[in-house]
C-alpha cells in the first residue's frame, strides 16, 4: 500500500515506491515539502489536508481511519480509505506521523452499479401486476412487493415473521374442502425442492368471502446445497375469474337440477343451497302468496348449522301479511318485478324482520322474483352475515335462474293439472273411480299381508234427482261440493273417500277391527250429509243410504267387495233411507257379542278376570334381559283367555280404558317391586297407555300415587305410547311427556312406523326409545322394503339420542340382521312369548342364574 512519513513541522519525511506509482512523482518531489507546497493551485485541498493531519496531531496515539476522495496527477479521482498515525521517538516524544491509503474504487463503483441494478430490480418488482413474496426455509414472510400488498390487502408489517397471510384465514380447495397446509405450494416447493406452478387456492375470510388466488412457489438455493434456504411465491387474484365460473356452474347445477328433479318441495331445498354456498349467504328461502288467506308464505328453506339462523327462519316461516308499504324485501320484489338488494336490513327501516334479522347477525339481504312471462310466481330470499353493495352481475344472473325456476314451476303445474284430472273428480277434487280402485286396490295388498280388515262404504244420496230438477245442476253441483267437503271432514286423515259419479261416492277405510266401529263412522257420514243446505237463500235437507262390505268376511277381492257394497246400499234405500247397510247383515249378531262383552268387562274388574301376562325384552349386544312389558288378558268366564284386540277397542270406547289402565299399572308395578325383593336382576317394566289414560285430566296424579303406593323406582317405569296419541296433540303431548320425564319415568313410542308422525314434532319429544312395529319385522331380511325402513328407523333413532326395541322378533334370521345393524333390544317369540306371572319369575330367576338371556 502507498505509505508516507512527515515530521513534526507537517514536512514529507519520505514516501514508499507503492506511494511513488500511485501518484505518478517521484519521492523527492515529496521531501521536504508540506501540502500547501505541493498544491500552491488550490488552497482547500491543502487546508482539508492539514486539517486532517491536525486531527492525528491533536490526540497522538490514536490512530484515525476514514474514506475520502483523491486526485492524482493524472486527473483521476480515487476513493479511498486513508489511515494516519503518530510514531514516536526512543525517549516517547512524537517524532512524526505515519499515512497509507486503500483505494476502493473499484467496491465502490461496484456497490454503485449494485445500487443502481437494485434500484432498477426493485422498480421492476415493484411494477410487477402479480404479487412476489419471499420466505425464508421456514416458510416464514421476509419481504413483498406492494402488488402482493395490494392483492392481500394487508402491509408486508402485518405479514413479516408470519407463516399465513392471516391466521383468520381458511385455505380452501376449488370444491370448498380445506387446503391442507403441507400441499399449499410455498410449503410444498420447500418440503420437495420442487417448483410449484399455477395452483389455485381460495382464502376464505371471517366474512365468508373468499379470495382466490393462483399460486406458484420456487424454492431457492444457495450455493451447493441441496436444501431449499427460501422460497419465492408469486399470486395472482382470479377472484373474478372464478366468481364468474362459479357463478355459469352455479346456473348449470341449479339447470341440472330441475331436469332431474319430479317436484318443487324435492328440488327447492338443493337450489337455495346451491346459491347459498356459491354466493356465500347463509341462509334462503323461496315465498310463496297465499291467494286465498291473502298472506306471504315462506315454503322451502335452507341456512347453515346455526340455531341463531335456524330460529330465524322458523320464525319467518310464519304466514305473514306483505307489508302494505312499498319499502319491504319480498313486496319491493313482489311489485316491481326486479331483483332488491338491502346492504344492511339493520339500517333499512321498511324491513319489518330487521330486528330478527340483526339478532341472527344477518345483514346483507338480496331477493330475486320467480318469473314465467309477466307473471311473478314467487321470490327467492338470501341473507348474508354481512353487509354486501349490490353485485350486478349475481343480479344478472338470477334473472335467468328465476326465469328457469318460473318455467319449471309452470311446466309442473301443468303436468299436475293433467295428473289431477286423470285421477281426481274435476268438480269436488276427491278421487274418481280410476284413483280410488287404485288405493283399494293398494289397501286390499296390505290387508292381505298383514291379516287386518278393512270395509267399503257406498253412499247414494237420496233422491238427489229432485234437487237437479227443480234447482238445477248448478245447484246440485253447488250440494254434491258441499257433500264432498263434509265427507272429508268427518272422516279420518287414513280413510279415502270418493266420487264414483253422480251423487254416488266411496269411502275406504282401514284399521277398524270392529264392525260396531264401522257402524259408528257409517252413522257420523249420515249425519254430517243430513245437515241442512241453504241454496238460493232456502233451506233443503238431503240424505244419505250406504251399502257395507268388509273384508276378509264379505269378499277378498276389489270388484266383489264394491258389488257388494252397493248391493247393501240398495237393501239400506229398500229399508227407508237415510240408513245403512251390512253385506251379510252380521250387525246384529256383532251388536248382541258386543253388548255381552260390555256387561262382561264391567264386571271383569271386580271378578279379578284381568291378568297380566310379561313378556321379556332383550338386549341384543349382550344377550340380558333388560326389561319386561306387561300385557293385559281377560280370563272369560264362558269365552277364555282373550287377547288385548278383543275387548281394549271395547274399553276405549266405553271409557273402560281409564280404571282398566289404573289396574294395569298398579299390578305391574307391585310385580315389579315383589321382583326387587326377591334380588332379581334390576330391569324396566313397560306399560301401555291408551289414547284415553293419556288424555285423562289425572294421569300425573294416579301415577304419583301408584308409585308411592307401591314402592315402585319412577326410573324402573316405561309408558308405552302410540305417534297417534302424540300427534292428536303434540304440543299437549309434549307437556305430559316432559311431566313423566321429571318424574323419573321413561316413555316410549310403540309401534312406530304405521302412524303419521312429524319427525319436526318427533325431535321435540323427550323420547327414551322407539319400538318398530312388528309388521316391519315380519319379513326381514327377505323384504328388501321393510329391511330398509327398519335400517332407516334405528339410523333415524340413534340420531335423534333415542334407544331402538324390535317388537315380534321370531327366528334367527330376524335376530341376526337386527344385531348386524345395531337394533338395542328386541322382544318376541324368538326368545319367549308372554308369560304368566310365576312363569316370568322363574325366567327371571334363570337369567340371572345363568348371567345371559341368548348366546
Amino acid at each position: 500500500n502507498p505509505i508516507y512519513f512527515k515530521g513534526t513541522d507537517g514536512r514529507y519525511l519520505g514516501v514508499n515506491k507503492a506511494w511513488e506509482a500511485y501518484f505518478g512523482t517521484p519521492r523527492q518531489a515529496f521531501l521536504g515539502k508540506t501540502v500547501h507546497d505541493l498544491y500552491p493551485n488550490n488552497p482547500e485541498v491543502a487546508d482539508r489536508l492539514h486539517a486532517d493531519d491536525q486531527v492525528v496531531w491533536d490526540r497522538p496515539g490514536r490512530p484515525q481511519l476514514y474514506e475520502t476522495s483523491i486526485a492524482t496527477p493524472d486527473g483521476q479521482h480515487h476513493d479511498t480509505i486513508y489511515y494516519k498515525a503518530t510514531f514516536t521517538r526512543a525517549d516517547g516524544g512524537v517524532a512524526g506521523l505515519i499515512g497509507t491509503i486503500v483505494d476502493i474504487t473499484e467496491r465502490k463503483q461496484a456497490e454503485k452499479a449494485l445500487r443502481e441494478s437494485e434500484s432498477r430490480y426493485r422498480s421492476v418488482i415493484a411494477a410487477l401486476a402479480e404479487g412476489l413474496i419471499l420466505r425464508d426455509k421456514n416458510a416464514r414472510i421476509i419481504a413483498c412487493n406492494a402488488s402482493a400488498e395490494r392483492i392481500l390487502g394487508r402491509t408486508l408489517d402485518q405479514m413479516r415473521g408470519n407463516v399465513y397471510f392471516d391466521p383468520s384465514w381458511q385455505a380452501i380447495r376449488e370444491d370448498g374442502s380445506t387446503f391442507p397446509n403441507e400441499e399449499r405450494p410455498a410449503n410444498a416447493a420447500l418440503r420437495t425442492g420442487q417448483p410449484q406452478s399455477n395452483v389455485t387456492i381460495g382464502l376464505r375470510k371471517p366474512d365468508g368471502t373468499v379470495l382466490w388466488l393462483s399460486m406458484s412457489a420456487r424454492p431457492l438455493f444457495e450455493e451447493s446445497a441441496t436444501t431449499p434456504s427460501g422460497v419465492v411465491t408469486t399470486i395472482t387474484d382470479i377472484t373474478q375469474r372464478k366468481q364468474a365460473e362459479l357463478r355459469q356452474a352455479m346456473e348449470h347445477r341449479v339447470t341440472r337440477l330441475l331436469s332431474e328433479s319430479e317436484t318443487l318441495e324435492e328440488v327447492m331445498p338443493k337450489v337455495i343451497q346451491t346459491l347459498c354456498e356459491t354466493l356465500g349467504f347463509e341462509c334462503g328461502a323461496r315465498w310463496l302468496w297465499d291467494k286465498h288467506e291473502q298472506v306471504g308464505v315462506r315454503v322451502e328453506t335452507w341456512s347453515v348449522p346455526s340455531a341463531e339462523i335456524m330460529e330465524f327462519v322458523a320464525l319467518s316461516r310464519q304466514p305473514r301479511p306483505l307489508p302494505r308499504t312499498t319499502g319491504g324485501l319480498i313486496r319491493r320484489a313482489w311489485e316491481s318485478g326486479e331483483p332488491i338488494w338491502i346492504t344492511d336490513v339493520t339500517q333499512d327501516a321498511s324491513f319489518r324482520r330487521g330486528p330478527l334479522a340483526a339478532k341472527a347477525g344477518l345483514r346483507g339481504a338480496f331477493a330475486f322474483p320467480i318469473r314465467f312471462g309477466n307473471d311473478i310466481l314467487g321470490i327467492m330470499e338470501f341473507f348474508s352475515r354481512v353487509s354486501r353493495p349490490p353485485d350486478e352481475v349475481l343480479v344478472q344472473s338470477t334473472r335467468s335462474i328465476g326465469s328457469q325456476i318460473g318455467q319449471f314451476m309452470a311446466r309442473r303445474e301443468a303436468e299436475e293439472r293433467v295428473r289431477h284430472l286423470a285421477h281426481y273428480d274435476e268438480l269436488t277434487g276427491l278421487p274418481n273411480r280410476s284413483m280410488f280402485n287404485q288405493r283399494l286396490s293398494h289397501a286390499l295388498a296390505q290387508a292381505r299381508r298383514y291379516d287386518k280388515p278393512l270395509a267399503i262404504l257406498f253412499i247414494d244420496l237420496d233422491r238427489f234427482k229432485n234437487i237437479n230438477d227443480t234447482l238445477g245442476h248448478e245447484a246440485g253441483d253447488r250440494v254434491l261440493k258441499e257433500i264432498a267437503e263434509r265427507l272429508r271432514e268427518c272422516l279420518r286423515e287414513i280413510d279415502t273417500v270418493g266420487r264414483l259419479g253422480g251423487d254416488e261416492f266411496v269411502v275406504l277405510i282401514e284399521a277398524l277391527f270392529q264392525p260396531v266401529q264401522i257402524a259408528a263412522v257409517a252413522q257420523k257420514v249420515l249425519a254430517a250429509i243430513a245437515k241442512p243446505f241453504r241454496l238460493d237463500g232456502r233451506e233443503f235437507q238431503i240424505t244419505a243410504s250406504i251399502g257395507i262390505s268388509t273384508f276378509p268376511d264379505d269378499s277378498e277381492d276389489m270388484q266383489t267387495l264394491l258389488k257388494n257394497a252397493d248391493i247393501s246400499m240398495y237393501r239400506a234405500k229398500e229399508q227407508g233411507r237415510n240408513a245403512f247397510q251390512f253385506y251379510s247383515a252380521q250387525m246384529n249378531v256383532h251388536s248382541i257379542e258386543r253388548l255381552t262383552l260390555e256387561s262382561g268387562l264391567r264386571r271383569a274388574l271386580e271378578r279379578g278376570e284381568l291378568v297380566l301376562h310379561y313378556q321379556p325384552q332383550i338386549d341384543i349386544g349382550t344377550g340380558h334381559i333388560t326389561g319386561v312389558e306387561a300385557l293385559v288378558r281377560w280370563q272369560h268366564s264362558e269365552m277364555g283367555l282373550l287377547p288385548p284386540a278383543k275387548f281394549i277397542p271395547l274399553a276405549e270406547e266405553t271409557g273402560l280404558i281409564v280404571p282398566i289402565g289404573e289396574w294395569v299399572l298398579q299390578t305391574a308395578c307391585v310385580a315389579h317391586r315383589a321382583w326387587e325383593k326377591q334380588g332379581l336382576p334390576h330391569l324396566r317394566i313397560a306399560v301401555n297407555l291408551s289414547p284415553r289414560q293419556f288424555l285423562h285430566g289425572d294421569l300425573m296424579k294416579d301415577v304419583k300415587r301408584v308409585l308411592s303406593q307401591t314402592g315402585c323406582d319412577a326410573t324402573c317405569l316405561e309408558f308405552e305410547i302410540t305417534e297417534g296419541m302424540v300427534m292428536h296433540n303434540p304440543e299437549r303431548a309434549v307437556t305430559l311427556i316432559q311431566q313423566l320425564k321429571e318424574m323419573g319415568v321413561r316413555v316410549a313410542i310403540d309401534d312406530f312406523g304405521t302412524g303419521y308422525s312429524s319427525l319436526a314434532y318427533l325431535k321435540r319429544f323427550p323420547i327414551d326409545s322407539l319400538k318398530i312395529d312388528r309388521s316391519f319385522i315380519l319379513d326381514i331380511p327377505g323384504d328388501p322394503g321393510d329391511a330398509a325402513i327398519t335400517q332407516a328407523i334405528i339410523a333415524m333413532a340413534h340420531s335423534l339420542g333415542m334407544k331402538v326395541i324390535a317388537e315380534g322378533v321370531e327366528t334367527k334370521e330376524q335376530f341376526n340382521f337386527l344385531r348386524k345393524h345395531r337394533c338395542d333390544e328386541m322382544q318376541g317369540y324368538y326368545f319367549s312369548k308372554p308369560l304368566p306371572e310365576a312363569q316370568a319369575t322363574t325366567l327371571l330367576q334363570q337369567a340371572r342364574t345363568v348371567g345371559s338371556a341368548t348366546t
